[in-house]
C-alpha cells in the first residue's frame, strides 16, 4: 500500500484521503507546527494541531496513519536539546498516540506532560 508523506500546506489532504491512500502528516511552519525548531511555538500550541484537520468526514481520519515533530540541528546543540526538543516531542506523542478523547485539552495535559518532565529529570 502507498502512504503519501503530506508536509506542505498547500496539500489537500480530503482528496488524498478520498483517494483511498494512507497519510503520515506534519504541515511546516505555522502556529500550531509539529517542526520543533519553530521555537516560538509553545508545546501547548503544539498540542492542539490536529492530525484529522482538513478531512471533512470523520471517517477518512482513519486514512491518518499519524504524524512526526522534526528538529533541524541549525538551532539546537548538546547545551539545549533536552529543553527544546521534549516538551514538544512530548506533546506531539501524546497528541497521535493516544485516543481523540483524551487529548482535547492542552490544560488536561500539563500535569502528565510535567510528571514526563520529571521522569526525565530523574534519570
Amino acid at each position: 500500500a502507498t502512504v503519501i508523506h503530506v508536509w506542505k500546506s498547500g496539500t489537500d489532504v480530503a482528496k488524498v484521503a478520498s483517494l483511498g491512500y494512507d497519510m503520515i502528516r506534519n504541515v511546516g511552519y505555522f502556529p500550531k507546527s509539529w517542526y520543533l525548531d519553530n521555537l516560538d511555538v509553545r508545546w501547548q500550541a503544539v498540542y492542539e494541531n490536529d492530525p484529522c484537520e482538513g478531512l471533512p468526514e470523520e471517517e477518512l481520519c482513519s486514512k491518518v496513519l499519524g504524524g512526526h515533530g522534526e528538529m533541524w540541528g541549525e538551532k539546537i546543540d548538546g547545551s539545549n536539546v533536552e529543553h527544546v526538543v521534549w516538551p514538544k516531542l512530548a506533546a506531539i506523542a501524546e497528541k497521535l498516540w493516544s485516543k481523540e478523547a483524551y487529548t482535547r485539552d492542552a490544560g488536561d495535559a500539563a500535569a502528565r506532560l510535567a510528571y514526563f518532565r520529571w521522569v526525565l529529570l530523574e534519570r
